[in-house]
């Protein structure tokens, strides 16, 4: 799903009063009433959204739980604070508003060129997601390649792909290239307030699962830190079962790169200090009807 958050201008008296009392130790009875109220009053006008989107035949969202914790809260905080003080400058370090953009592309990637409507391309991967769910010998071409090879599929010179192959490694190089742009983004952003949006622990484990043939991006979700990972990726051949409900060859290869990972970081704890262990998690994205969310899956990991 995609959530925008409602506009500030919703709690905007309450917002202000807040500001004036932060010094007081805990909310006033006055205050604690008004925000009651804000949340329950029906006639208030939220503007918040929640709008479906789903991942298409084919691809796969796995996410990594990294020991060693990171202040969300906190990292948010100071995110904030150095975007007040840096104002809405446009141009090229112009992170918050760069990185918005690129997520808009990448919604837009996945409500056209990857959704439904989008007819030659979803048979294409329905076609090799049923070869890989009948475990036939026979692997989908994304997979066996780093999303760095895709590029030679797309200019397709020597005409050794379909045209549906050669297009959908086109759409898949985009999405490439986007979540490459929006790590950058969060990067520069959190070097810029003082934040380890993506530390380099995280960085280095991003790269190498970027290595893994079949993903197409990796990256630390929220607000980033030390403590998850994400990884979308294009299903392989199914294991551990015929019907392919339980993984397949990809998400095998990514979650053995993590199970063997560690690094020692540095000590401080507010910089997740210790070593670093990373777990799979076993759930996978469900689909915007019927299920929301997660789902737990029984990868035995």
């Amino acid at each position: 799903h995609i959530y925008t958050r409602f506009s500030k201008h919703v709690i905007a008296s309450l917002l202000e009063e807040l500001e004036e009392k932060a010094s007081s130790s805990s909310l006033s009875n006055t205050l604690s009433t008004k925000l009651y109220n804000s949340v329950v009053n029906v006639d208030q006008t939220w503007d918040s959204t929640v709008q479906p989107l789903s991942l298409p035949t084919g691809m796969e969202l796995l996410m990594a739980d990294v020991c060693g914790g990171s202040e969300s809260p906190s990292m948010a905080r100071k995110i904030l604070a150095w975007k007040k003080e840096k104002g809405c400058k446009r141009g090229d370090d112009d992170y918050w508003s760069n990185l918005e953009q690129v997520n808009r592309d990448i919604q837009h990637l996945f409500a056209t060129d990857l959704s439904s409507s989008s007819s030659e391309l979803q048979s294409w991967m329905e076609e090799q997601q049923k070869t890989c769910s009948k475990g036939m010998n026979r692997s989908n071409i994304f997979t066996t390649c780093t999303a760095k090879e895709w590029d030679a599929i797309s200019n397709n010179e020597s005409n050794v792909y379909t045209l549906p192959t050669a297009n959908m490694a086109n759409i898949l190089i985009k999405m490439r290239d986007l979540f490459s742009v929006a790590r950058t983004n969060l990067r520069c952003m959190g070097e810029a307030a003082g934040v380890p949006v993506e530390p380099k622990e995280q960085m280095d484990l991003a790269d190498a699962t970027m290595k893994v043939p079949g993903v197409i991006a990796a990256g630390v979700p929220g607000a980033g830190g030390y403590d998850a990972l994400f990884v979308l990726y294009m299903k392989g051949i199914a294991t551990g079962g015929g019907d392919g409900a339980s993984s397949d060859e990809v998400r095998d290869t990514i979650g053995e790169l993590w199970r063997n990972w560690s690094v020692t970081k540095d000590e401080d704890p507010k910089k997740g200090g210790g070593v670093s262990t990373v777990c799979p998690l076993a759930v996978r994205a469900a689909g915007s009807g019927g299920v929301h969310g997660l789902c737990e899956t029984d990868l035995g990991w």
